[in-house]
């Protein structure tokens, strides 16, 4: 009984030898080329689309997890990504991998292919941006902070904005 634990137990130590290296390696970014017969650092590309759940194709194939989503162990090289919702233009964009890197798309707007424009004032706009998951749409009139704006989009209306204390913090009031 104590020699087969011992044989058991050797096994396990063996194993233990030859995939731990690799499962560090591999968590590292690193995997093995049987092609090139060589370990390859690769990258990757993190993808958050507005709205979310939508479908990621990588050099046309369809990707079976939707958005947010990491595309992880790419080889360096060049990549087609789209992101693609039913209803709404679709994103794409070719981009380069390079090994121990990471591309960040975080801010992917996918707009609907048919929508009502609304005028919202009638002042100047000098930049305008969607609030991420949110509700709200912040528009900028001037160069400051003071021309700040938002807008509530579920109640159609305007929300005031007042600029203070040490750090300009903008506190929405209600």
């Amino acid at each position: 009984m104590g020699r087969l634990r011992r044989i058991i137990f050797l096994v396990f130590v063996a194993v233990y030898a030859v995939v731990a290296p690799f499962t560090v390696l591999f968590a590292l970014g690193y995997i093995f080329s049987p092609a090139q017969q060589t370990l390859l650092q690769t990258g990757l590309a993190s993808l958050i689309s507005d709205p979310p759940r939508a479908s990621v194709e990588l050099n046309g194939v369809p990707i079976k997890d939707k958005t947010p989503f990491v595309l992880r162990n790419l080889k360096a090289g060049y990549y087609d990504i789209g992101v693609h919702l039913a209803g709404h233009h679709p994103w794409q964009r070719q981009v380069e991998v390079k090994p121990d890197r990471a591309l960040r798309f975080e801010n992917i707007l996918l707009f609907p292919v048919q929508y009502d424009a609304e005028i919202l004032g009638d002042f100047p706009v000098k930049r305008m941006w969607h609030v991420r998951g949110g509700r709200y749409v912040t528009i900028l009139e001037g160069e400051t902070a003071r021309g700040l704006r938002l807008f509530d989009l579920e109640e159609r209306r305007f929300l005031s904005i007042s600029i203070s204390g040490h750090y300009q913090e903008a506190l929405v009031e209600e």
